[in-house]
């Protein structure tokens, strides 16, 4: 696993390769790959406590094995960990995640224009933000964005009307085969 990784990165000949990471996103777009966030170490691939939290956008061609790093404007995401990115309408979107450094859980949603080099914050319609999370699966169906699972710094206890937004996959598919969602 790790050796395709190595190769990929060894066959790359250009003067941006961005920094090992862990945690990030790469998700396709026009048969390209674009990486977001991802957290690294100021040192190298050991963990010394020194994180380092990503904010830039990385896109891999594979047609010519290079890496480019956008110069993006707009409201650009801060660096972040264990997110959701997807693809919609050929735009990319981040969803959540986790900064160490801040000691802070998102619950953001950003919308990158690979057209404009734009990102914008968005925000969900029609209802509320769902509870911050990292390490959840988003994807769209029918230009609708299903997100599933994650962990949260929120406790039932503390948001007792919004434990819906934080329980497992057997309540998520029994509450949807009954009719009984919210939203």
């Amino acid at each position: 696993m790790y050796s395709s990784v190595f190769i990929l990165l060894y066959q790359t000949r250009c003067d941006v390769i961005p920094q090992w990471r862990d945690f990030h996103s790469a998700t396709e777009l026009d048969g390209q790959m674009y990486v977001f966030g991802g957290r690294f170490d100021r040192i190298g691939p050991e963990q010394t406590t020194q994180n380092i939290y990503d904010d830039r956008l990385y896109v891999f061609n594979p047609d010519d094995a290079s890496w480019s790093l956008i110069t993006a404007n707009g409201e650009i995401p801060c660096g972040r960990r264990s997110h959701s990115a997807f693809v919609h309408h050929g735009k990319l979107y981040i969803f959540g995640g986790y900064n160490n450094v801040m000691s802070f859980h998102f619950n953001d949603l950003y919308e990158f224009n690979p057209l404009t080099l734009l990102w914008h914050r968005i925000k969900p319609h029609g209802i509320p933000n769902p509870v911050p999370r990292r390490r959840q699966c988003c994807l769209v169906i029918d230009d609708r964005m299903y997100m599933f699972g994650g962990t949260s710094p929120i406790s039932t206890s503390t948001f007792p009307n919004r434990s819906h937004e934080i329980q497992d996959q057997s309540n998520l598919i029994r509450q949807r085969s009954t009719g009984e969602t919210s939203g």
